[in-house]
């Protein structure tokens, strides 16, 4: 029994001190939300990339062009989303994006034709610590790609709008499923999929999370790994891989 318990108690210390030692990831990942009414709101993950000293947010497509993955447009989809900036005790910075003409512009593009990618630059947050994912960027030796942390908001049901719009962002480990060096091929299209890879979606990876940043861990070294798009089903979720991301910052 002693030994049992010894072996449960060296796992859960093991589990948390993982979590603890990639929680500095969390500060990367930011809260965008639109509000439909009192009662319904839309939630979303994005995280930032810096080029050539420009400032870029980089999201979902999806969820600023307002379109399900079957095309039809979300009834009710809000005009302005509001990406939350909060660093520390700083009161938090809700900076407006006005997503109309975004949605009368995307035309319907299957995600495995065209990455589901949205890419802003951000002109008016000098004054504010951003933190940008650019150190993460590096070449993946796609034989070690296996294991995953992606960091967001995926929506709690049971939240009210008040606890949501404070609400901190979730860390998740999961794997990569199949191999991710080859292309995924999708039986009901019967098309190669070269533009995502898939991971399991076990531990949290809900609505919300999309636009979430998504990193690999290779022998405890962090390399940016793609975005989260949609879910295929309950138990995966779509990734846009990196190169796919990067492609789309101009």
């Amino acid at each position: 029994m002693r030994i049992v318990l010894l072996i449960a108690f060296c796992i859960s210390v093991l589990y948390c001190n993982s979590q603890k030692k990639y929680d500095s990831l969390k500060k990367y990942s930011y809260f965008i939300y639109g509000i439909v009414n009192d009662n319904r709101w839309s939630e979303a993950t994005g995280f930032f990339i810096k080029k050539k000293n420009k400032l870029f947010l980089i999201s979902a497509l999806h969820v600023f062009s307002g379109r399900n993955i079957d095309h039809t447009m979300e009834m009710g989809y809000p005009n302005i989303l509001y990406l939350r900036i909060k660093n520390h005790s700083v009161t938090p910075t809700y900076f407006p994006i006005n997503i109309s003409k975004i949605k009368d512009t995307v035309r319907d593009a299957d995600f495995y034709i065209n990455p589901d990618v949205f890419v802003y630059e951000i002109k008016l947050l000098k004054a504010i610590k951003i933190y940008s994912i650019e150190k993460f960027i590096k070449p993946v030796p796609c034989d070690k790609a296996v294991n995953v942390i992606t960091c967001g908001y995926p929506i709690d049901q049971k939240a009210s709008k008040k606890e949501t719009l404070v609400a901190s962002p979730v860390l998740i480990h999961e794997r990569v499923i199949g191999n991710y060096c080859k292309p995924i091929y999708w039986t009901d299209h019967k098309v190669n999929d070269n533009i995502n890879y898939l991971i399991s979606a076990n531990n949290g990876i809900r609505d919300g999370s999309s636009g979430s940043p998504v990193y690999f861990i290779i022998q405890d070294k962090i390399y940016f790994a793609g975005l989260i798009s949609v879910g295929t089903n309950e138990n995966a979720a779509s990734v846009v891989r990196p190169q796919n991301v990067l492609s789309k910052i101009h």
